[in-house]
């Protein structure tokens, strides 16, 4: 607004100097109040902003407080959770039911409540959907499982919680002994959190009368924001990426604000930070605060000032005295606005939950909210200006000594700070009160500490509750480690009254009649013992009948009693006792299982005390817990006695005998077992089975399934399966034969495994023997009409190829080419021979041999060319044995040909002969063989050895392990040796070598006479009767008779030669000899047809002719009337001697 001026003539000069001047002293005025003015509001200007940001610092400070408060609170209960008895109880029922019952209580704070076993298998829950699954691998189980008492996880979409951001509280499950049981795990939501958050500053804005935006955020120790005021962006976003200074600022541990650009809407904002603390001193989630308002809106109440400052520079003309006027109505007004600002600033503090103090930088109080106030003892008018260690006087509960301040640690340091456990705050008035605390440095914008707040509470309720549960868990721990009640009683009673601040605890138990209550055993404090020992002693001397008493009535009722002062009780027999010791307060509770009562517990103090149904609560599962306690030692006693008398029995059996109990521990080995597993009954105590009784299984080596374990989960006796290999201790190995079997409670119940067990390692090897036998022998039966069949077909091939080379010079082409055919087919007889080892019943061709001069030659004939030294040693009298040369010479062929091939490097094969008598059974490692005289023979090679495995199927036929044979060398030796009346034994070791030792039985004659060995055609003359059922044979030996001077005739069968016979006879004619097959498919064989004929010509001359050439008949052919014998097949030299010597010298013989 312009003044208006006088225009008119003559009055505008004279006022024209003086106008001027004060025009512009006017202006310079002006001029100089609007800077003053505007100096004034920036001051204002910053001053707001200073005292918003101071607000907004402790208000971030005091959300972040109560989130650690909240944090607290739920890790408490998760914990108080995990020491309900319900969780120890395994029952995944009840266990769901006390979990839902819990997250009804707490609605909605619980997202889900759950707990898992000890492998991480969820067991029960809130949402049963969730039952079952695995969270073996989540980082809160595995925390808890490797020894952490509990563990917070931070945000995170928890699976069980659905989706939803949740945090996760675990507290470790442990048993009696400390061992791991599994986790308890509480998911809750976010808006208990949020709730904090908006309760406080909803009362900020109230108290304040501002109305402008207002938002919050948390944020993780990473920068990730999870809870954010603005529900329009719930996006995940990441502030310490986007560099904001107050997300950076906030994981220091000291609270400030900072002015900054909102990342969203790009304006100017004032942000409050601090952060929390953690759950302890080990740390846990440690989060971020933002609280943050519109720079623009604080100083919205003096932009209209800014407004008129800018428009008293265009009224520049207005009076001088006004614009002061107006200018002091400003600055006034404008100071009122400061004012409330502090005023504002003091609402917010006094509205916080916990006590709060602030100091200046000194250390000064400035101010005390109303809790504080009623804490200290100390009215904040006369608290102001004192120094804080006046007002807050702090010692530590235990030592009594004074505590620094963490005021005094703030300022000093310049961090936040908290207290130590077992404070105890000193009131004005000398009360006191256990307390938790926290300072934190206040700050102004440039990062200048102004001052400390300190946060405070009360936690007297929260230390009650803590000395119940430490109690409790002191209590289950003495009766777990307690082995009879009269040692648990004394620590029991001790515990519960030093914990619970009781002066007197005793123990009564009913008598053997059931009628009375004893004193068992009691504790009082030392000064009352000390002092006034008289009520503890009155105690002792009496009993209790049900109703009477303190003792009675618990006993009566069944239920706990409690009796505020015992003086003004008028059913207390004790009260004389009860005054001179001063105890008043009283509370007693039964000591049960199920509804028997046992016994009963009663406490008392000096002071009287007012019934606390918590305590009665707790101390009634004691009461249980100390009824579960002396049911069970009652239990093991009897089971103790039980144990000895089974014991007892157990060692005088004479199998192998191991008990354990229900869990499969070993409780007792006799003295069969400890010789069988290297294990003493003192070693094996409390060992698990299968480290006892380690069995594997014999082919594959694979562990077996203890048995302890199978009869435990089927609940029936349950034998060994074959093959099981029991490993001692000390590595000794042995077949077992066993069973295992329940032992049962008399209620049905298992209580244990008794497992009976033998050793049958040579009853093993015995029947394995047998079993190669069997094997041998049935297969025999093929191999030996296999090689009859062939050996018909060589004798006709033999026989050809001998008659063939009759009459051809020696030096002819074709004498050769057939002279090799015939070794061909001579060494073909090597594979019949073979075969026949396995017929049944076929016996060799002994003869008395000196087989230490054998050996040598036929070894060196299988190594010659190798790369293998053969070291042979024979002691001169060494005893001759009676041996078919040709299947000896074979079986060692068999064992230095694997010899050689076990050493494709080079070695040496040892053998070695000596003489031994086995006599008794009983000798170590001896073959199964009659007592007698033996030469046993040991072949030995330097080669790989033979596998474990192995060793019980090397003598089966067709096994090997070599890439190329027959798999019949062995199971043929072993067939020749025990034809031989011997055995073949066998040991070896991987990489050391193998060793075989053949028994054969010392001949009774004398060293065995040489033989000359004839090559000749031996020509005879006479009649010779050949029969035999294959025609090419008999056409082969009517060609051999003629070639050597005989008259030939051919029969068929038995039949068709008796009348041959008969009738030549008759014609007087008669057979000079008869050459007969043993066997004739579907006619009369050679031995029935010799038996006729020795009735029909007793002096006939009978020649025995057979494929079998095993055949007990061919080896012993004079004990069933035969005067000679030619194997088949055989040759046209082989043929003409045996007729010679039959026909020819004993016809001679007769003659003479």
């Amino acid at each position: 607004m312009t003044p208006r001026t006088d225009t008119s003539a003559g009055s505008a000069y004279p006022w024209a100097g003086p106008s001027r001047r004060l025009l512009l002293l006017i202006v310079l005025i002006s001029l100089l109040a609007c800077a003053i003015a505007a100096l004034g509001l920036r001051y204002v200007e910053r001053r707001l902003v200073q005292a918003t940001g101071e607000t907004l610092s402790l208000s971030a400070a005091e959300i972040a407080d109560k989130v650690d408060r909240v944090l607290r609170e739920r890790l408490g209960d998760v914990r108080i959770i995990a020491s309900s008895p319900v969780l120890h109880s395994r029952d995944s029922a009840a266990m769901t039911r006390f979990l839902r019952d819990i997250k009804a209580v707490q609605a909605p704070d619980y997202v889900w409540l759950g707990v898992t076993d000890a492998q991480g298998r969820i067991l029960a829950a809130t949402d049963a959907a969730t039952i079952g699954r695995d969270r073996a691998e989540t980082a809160w189980f595995r925390t808890v499982r490797d020894g952490a008492a509990f563990h917070i996880a931070d945000v995170s979409p928890f699976t069980e919680a659905g989706g939803p951001d949740t945090l996760a509280f675990t507290a470790r499950l442990a048993g009696p002994g400390g061992e791991f049981l599994g986790a308890v795990t509480a998911l809750v939501g976010l808006a208990e959190l949020e709730e904090a958050v908006t309760q406080t500053l909803r009362t900020f804005q109230m108290r304040a009368g501002f109305s402008g935006r207002l938002e919050y955020q948390f944020v993780t120790a990473s920068g990730a924001a999870f809870v954010d005021s603005e529900q329009a962006f719930k996006e995940p976003i990441n502030l310490l990426r986007l560099g904001l200074p107050s997300a950076r600022l906030s994981q220091s541990d000291r609270s400030g604000y900072v002015e900054e650009e909102h990342l969203r809407r790009h304006v100017q904002v004032i942000t409050g930070y601090a952060r929390t603390h953690g759950v302890d001193a080990g740390g846990g989630v440690k989060w971020g605060v933002l609280v943050r308002m519109n720079r623009g809106d604080v100083l919205a109440p003096i932009r209209m000032d800014l407004l008129r400052l800018g428009g008293l520079g265009l009224l520049v003309w207005l009076p001088m005295l006004g614009l002061t006027l107006w200018a002091a109505r400003s600055l006034a007004g404008l100071y009122g606005y400061s004012q409330e600002r502090e005023e504002w600033l003091s609402i917010t503090l006094g509205s916080i939950g916990d006590a709060v103090i602030a100091t200046d930088r000194h250390g000064t109080v400035l101010f005390m909210n109303q809790i504080a106030q009623s804490l200290t003892g100390w009215q904040q008018s006369d608290a102001k200006g004192r120094p804080l260690d006046e007002i807050f006087k702090i010692v530590n509960e235990n030592s009594r000594e004074t505590v620094e301040s963490p005021v005094t640690k703030v300022l000093r340091e310049g961090m936040v700070a908290g207290l130590a456990n077992h404070t105890i705050l000193m009131a004005r008035d000398g009360t006191e009160c256990p307390i938790d605390d926290s300072g934190a440095p206040i700050r102004d914008a440039a990062g200048r500490m102004i001052g400390v707040v300190l946060v405070f509470r009360g936690i007297e309720e929260r230390r009650k509750a803590e000395k119940q549960m430490l109690a409790e868990h002191t209590v289950t721990r003495i009766l777990s480690e307690s082995a009879s009640l009269p040692e648990a009683a004394p620590k029991l009673l001790e515990t519960i009254c030093r914990t619970l601040a009781w002066d007197v605890g005793l123990l009564w138990t009913i008598d053997e009649a059931g009628q009375h209550l004893r004193f068992e055993h009691g504790w009082q404090h030392p000064l009352l013992e000390a002092n006034c020992p008289g009520f503890v002693q009155e105690s002792r001397r009496r009993t209790f009948e049900g109703g009477v008493g303190l003792p009675g009535r618990v006993w009566a009722g069944g239920e706990a009693a409690w009796i505020a002062d015992v003086a003004q009780d008028r059913n207390f027999p004790r009260e004389q006792a009860a005054a001179d010791a001063g105890l008043h307060g009283a509370f007693g509770f039964p000591v049960q299982v199920g509804t028997d009562t046992l016994g009963v517990l009663e406490f008392f103090s000096r002071a009287p005390r007012q019934p606390d149904e918590n305590l009665l609560a707790m101390m009634t599962a004691v009461g249980r817990q100390v009824g579960q306690f002396i049911e069970r030692k009652e239990a093991e006693r009897a089971l103790a006695a039980e144990k000895e008398r089974l014991d007892v029995t157990l060692r005088s059996i004479g199998d192998g005998v191991i008990a354990t109990d229900a869990e499969g521990y070993v409780q007792l080995l006799n003295a069969v077992a400890e010789t069988l597993t290297g294990w003493t009954q003192a070693d094996a105590q409390g060992q698990p089975l299968n480290r006892v009784f380690h069995i594997v299984d014999e082919m594959t080596r694979q562990p077996r399934v203890s048995p302890a374990e199978q009869v435990l989960r089927r609940g029936h006796v349950v034998a060994l399966s074959a093959h099981a290999l029991l490993i001692a201790k000390d590595g000794a190995e042995r077949l077992v034969a066993d069973s295992g079997a329940p032992i049962r409670a008399h209620d049905g119940t298992i209580i244990g495994v008794v497992l009976v067990f033998r050793d049958v390692t040579e009853q093993a090897k015995i029947e394995r023997q047998l079993l190669v036998v069997k094997k041998l022998e049935s297969i025999g039966v093929l191999a030996g009409g296999i090689a009859h069949d062939f050996n018909n077909i060589l004798t006709a091939v033999l026989g050809n190829l001998s008659l063939a080379k009759r009459g051809l010079n020696q030096e002819d082409k074709l004498f050769r080419r057939l002279s090799e055919a015939e070794s061909a087919t001579l060494r073909a007889t090597g594979l019949t021979q073979q075969l026949l080892t396995f017929s049944k019943g076929g016996q060799p061709l002994k003869r008395v041999s000196a087989i230490g001069e054998l050996l040598p030659e036929w070894a060196n004939f299988v190594l010659r060319g190798s790369n293998v030294l053969c070291d042979c040693l024979f002691p001169q009298d060494l005893w001759a044995v009676d041996i078919d040369e040709g299947q000896m010479s074979q079986v060692v062929h068999n064992l230095v040909l694997n010899a050689q091939q076990a050493m494709p490097n080079g070695g040496t094969v040892t053998i070695r002969g000596e003489n031994v008598v086995l006599a008794g059974f009983a000798v170590a490692r001896q073959p199964p063989l009659p007592d007698g005289r033996y030469v046993k023979v040991t072949i030995r090679d330097q080669g790989v050895g033979i596998a474990p495995q192995f060793l019980t199927k090397i003598f089966d036929p067709y096994f090997t392990t070599k890439k190329v044979g027959s798999g019949l060398g062995l199971s043929t030796s072993f067939s020749i040796v025990k034809n031989h009346e011997g055995h073949l034994t066998v040991e070896s070791q991987l990489g050391v070598g193998t060793s075989f030792s053949i028994y054969l039985p010392a001949s009774s004659a004398g060293t065995p006479a040489p033989q000359e060995r004839v090559h000749l055609v031996m020509q005879g003359r006479g009649r010779v009767l050949i029969m035999d059922d294959e025609p090419v044979i008999r056409a082969v030996g009517v060609e051999m008779l003629t070639q050597c001077g005989y008259e030939a005739a051919e029969a068929s069968d038995g039949a068709q030669a008796l009348q041959m016979y008969r009738e030549a006879k008759e014609q007087d004619r008669p057979f000079d000899a008869v050459i007969m097959d043993l066997t004739i498919p579907g006619g009369m064989g050679g031995l029935e047809t010799l038996e006729q004929l020795l009735e029909m010509d007793p002096q006939v001359k009978a020649v025995v002719s057979s494929g079998y050439a095993n055949d007990p008949v061919m080896a012993d052919y004079r004990r069933y009337g035969f005067c000679g014998m030619v194997a088949k097949p055989y040759t046209l030299v082989a043929f003409s001697q045996v007729l010679y010597r039959v026909v020819i010298e004993e016809g001679r013989q007769v003659q003479g």
